[in-house]
């Protein structure tokens, strides 16, 4: 768990809901996705997934909070987004190509975000 500013430590909890009030502040709308999974898509086991889905001017993310990421964490929050954007009929969105990326702009590449 990670320390807070008063020499406390932070639970994942409040990190989690810090960072959903500085996006909403931010004017993101933030909603956090609970579906139960009941074929263990996710975890290989029925189980409740949880997910926070970010929205702003007709643009939506499904995001991950958390306060520490291990490399076999990657795998699960990939098919919660897979998951999500089954059970809510989403597609990829497209990005514009980052500045400075010149062979995406030449040649009209842009990648798909989560």
């Amino acid at each position: 768990m990670p320390w807070a500013p008063g020499g406390g430590v932070l639970n994942e909890d409040a990190l989690g809901g810090g960072v959903r009030e500085l996006l909403r502040d931010a004017g993101y709308a933030v909603e956090r996705w609970i579906y139960y999974d009941n074929r263990g898509y996710v975890y290989g086991y029925p189980s409740e997934v949880e997910l926070d889905v970010v929205a702003r001017d007709g643009g939506t993310l499904a995001v991950e909070i958390t306060s520490a990421l291990r490399r076999g964490d990657l795998q699960q929050i990939k098919r919660k987004v897979e998951l999500f954007r089954l059970r809510n009929n989403a597609v990829y969105s497209r990005q514009k190509p980052r500045r400075g990326d010149r062979r995406s702009q030449r040649h009209g590449h842009h990648r798909s975000v989560a």
